[in-house]
């Protein structure tokens, strides 16, 4: 599903290059995203590369990679989908339902979860 509900700033730096593969966890990893724990065992994706000039190394779940590819199909910057997600909801009070729709559970209920801070921050602050 091809859903580009949330855009990003595209005036960054593209990388000079970059390596991305599925690895499966030896040890514990932590995301790049969500700074979840990647178990032992599990699968996640891991790209290295360099942008403007310095090596990163990336580790993403296999839930934040659903939800980048689900909801940020246009481009992201690693490390800051979900502060662009929340961004997104602040100023558009959501996400497209069709996203949402074609995540699975684990997914959307992540997505789902930021809705309702953001939601509940917006209700504060307009003192309701």
């Amino acid at each position: 599903m091809d859903c580009a509900c949330v855009s990003t700033y595209d005036g960054g730096e593209s990388a000079e290059f970059f390596f991305t593969s599925k690895i499966t966890s030896i040890k514990s990893q932590i995301c790049t995203e969500c700074a979840g724990i990647i178990k032992v065992g599990e699968e996640y994706e891991h790209t290295s590369g360099k942008w403007e000039g310095r090596w990163e190394h990336y580790k993403t779940c296999v839930i934040c990679q659903e939800i980048r590819s689900s909801l940020f199909s246009c481009g992201w910057f690693y490390s800051m989908i979900y502060e662009d997600l929340d961004l997104h909801i602040d100023e558009n009070g959501g996400v497209n339902e069709d996203c949402l729709a074609g995540l699975s559970p684990d997914a959307r209920a992540k997505v789902c979860s930021i809705i309702e801070d953001c939601w509940e921050r917006t209700e504060e602050y307009d003192g309701v």
